[in-house]
């Protein structure tokens, strides 16, 4: 009836109170929401970083499957006779020479090892006037920088030398590139960086394919164990990494192919070619030395 007063509950006049959030409750919710973000994007950040790694080793896989056919190919090869040899010992020595020689310059790591044009090819005897050797000549005389010159060359063993002409179809557009633009191609990695080449990494730790024991694990070329210092050398495909730096020493720029006698592979230089030179930087490096388990 009119003049009668509305009693409103307790408990409604409680609710209409509490209809927006107090300024502690909104500092704790923008926290948790923060925090969830942040886990998110951390997890999202491991994700893209797993499988930048993951594609990156897919893609030394494929060039590791390339090189190394090459390289045991060595093991068959007819080595030219040696009329000057009058000892067993010392025809042992000058296939071994032969042999390295020949490996030099069908699988260079630096652009000191190929020719500089093909007619410079001509000079050298008939037995290394291979069809790759000519190949990698006409690419030099292209003018290539030191620059990334053992990624260079990774890419003209895949592309020139001996193995499958018809391997870069296995490689997508993003797995190559000429990050120094001097006209001379790389393998690059998921961060797009080069991808190096070692032949002959002497410094390189022990690893699931490569154990520097002479004794246990001697070099398989050298049959009659005339070089006492060769031990069995797997060829290292590497990139930087995450971190995008090697802290690796890299081929000699001066080439391996300027010794007058016998190539003398471990030892040549220091730090010998694969040699850790900061752990740090090396930390993260992956390569095909890493596709097999202990």
């Amino acid at each position: 009836m009119t003049g009668d007063v509305v009693v409103t509950p307790p408990s409604a006049r409680s609710s209409a109170r509490r209809r927006g959030f107090t300024l502690l409750e909104l500092m704790v919710a923008i926290t948790i929401v923060a925090i969830l973000t942040g886990l998110s994007l951390a997890g999202l950040a491991a994700v893209r970083l797993r499988a930048k790694i993951d594609k990156t080793r897919m893609t030394i896989r494929k060039i590791h499957e390339i090189v190394m056919p090459q390289y045991e190919e060595y093991l068959r090869r007819r080595v030219p006779l040696t009329a000057t040899a009058t000892t067993r010992t010392q025809f042992a020595l000058d296939n071994l020479d032969w042999i390295r020689r020949m490996i030099i310059r069908e699988l260079p790591d630096t652009w000191a090892d190929v020719r500089a044009n093909p007619a410079a090819v001509n000079a050298l005897p008939a037995a290394f006037r291979t069809a790759p050797v000519y190949a990698y000549a006409s690419a030099r005389a292209l003018g290539p920088s030191q620059t990334h010159a053992e990624a260079e060359c990774l890419y003209l063993i895949v592309t020139r030398g001996r193995g499958d002409p018809e391997a870069m179809q296995q490689f997508h557009a993003t797995e190559v590139g000429d990050t120094d633009g001097d006209g001379a191609p790389e393998f690059l990695d998921a961060w797009g960086r080069p991808i190096a080449f070692i032949r002959w990494a002497t410094g390189s730790p022990a690893t699931p394919l490569q154990k520097p024991d002479p004794a246990a694990f001697h070099d398989p070329f050298d049959s009659l164990g005339v070089d006492s210092a060769g031990f069995a050398l797997i060829p290292l495909i590497v990139s930087p990494g995450p971190d995008g730096t090697l802290g690796l020493a890299l081929p000699p720029a001066t080439g391996w192919d300027a010794q007058p006698s016998l190539v003398t592979i471990a030892g040549l230089i220091t730090p010998a070619p694969g040699f850790v030179t900061s752990a740090a930087d090396a930390a993260d490096n992956l390569t095909n030395h890493d596709l097999v388990s202990p």
